[in-house]
Parts: C-alpha cells; structure tokens; sequence
C-alpha cells in the first residue's frame, strides 16, 4: 500500500505536468475519486482512510503534507521510489489521469457539493458516526461500483 499523501504527490505531479493547477479541495476530492475509483476496480492502494470534514473527504495526512508544501512545484521524483513502483504497477495511472481529465475544472465548491450527495460515502459515515469520522472503504468500494461509467 501507499502513503496517502504519497498518492496526493503523484496526482499533483501529474496534473503540474499537464499545466494543472489543483488547491487543496480540489486534492482531496480527486484523490478520494481515484481511491473509490481503485477499490471499485479491486485495487487498494491508499493506506489510510478518507474522513468526514465540513466540506468534504479530507485525507488528514494529505491535508498536513499540502498545508507545508502549499505552492512549491512537485514532481515524480518527489514521491518515494517504492510508492512510484506500486502505483506504475496498477491501474492507478489511467485512473488519476482520467480523474484529472474529468474532474480538474470543477471547483472546490462543486467537487464539495458532489462530495456530500445522499448516499455517498461521507453521507454515510457523517450519518452514522458524525464529523471527523473515518469513511468506510467499503462503503467507497460499493459506491463507486454503483457509480460505474455515470460517474458525475
């Protein structure tokens, strides 16, 4: 498995290199999309569970990592090699950049709003366990299972 904040890495070293700039919201919703993405496809990359925050899914480590390295340029070469290998090795690739592709021009706010439909993931663990709390793989996993090629 990868560091979560590892994951993030990647994804904002991908989205630099194809002249992507994506805030911390944007991080965060993205990388929530591809791991649900990867749990629906069978592949649990990411090591730590997503949580319930006000507006949205929040990798806390992710949210530490982004709030020290806000604004400094990130490439591949950041993310550690053994991370880089596991990632190069799945599905991962294809699944951030169709992510990128799809989602990069949303904003915060809709990415937030999209976050928080009934029935999703962080609706779920809010509902049952309220804010802070973790989100359920498995809830992701079946989510974006459903979700399928409509994912919007």
């Amino acid at each position: 498995m990868v560091e979560s904040r590892e994951f993030a890495k990647y994804i904002v070293a991908t989205a630099q290199s194809k002249g992507i700039s994506l805030n911390l919201t944007q991080l965060q919703k993205i990388a929530y999309i591809c791991d649900g993405i990867l749990l629906a496809c069978g592949h649990n990359i990411v090591n730590e569970n997503c949580r319930v925050w006000e507006y949205g899914p929040v990798y806390p480590k992710v949210y530490k990592w982004y709030t020290k390295a806000m604004g400094k340029p990130v490439s591949l070469e950041d993310v550690k090699p053994s991370a880089l290998a596991e990632i190069n090795s799945s599905i991962a690739p294809s699944v951030v950049k169709d992510a990128l592709e799809k989602f990069s021009g949303w904003t915060s706010v809709q990415l937030s709003e999209w976050s928080h439909l009934p029935g999703s993931p962080w609706d779920i663990a809010r509902t049952n366990g309220g804010m802070y709390s973790k989100i359920d793989k498995i809830d992701m996993k079946n989510y974006f299972t459903g979700l399928g090629n409509g994912l919007h």
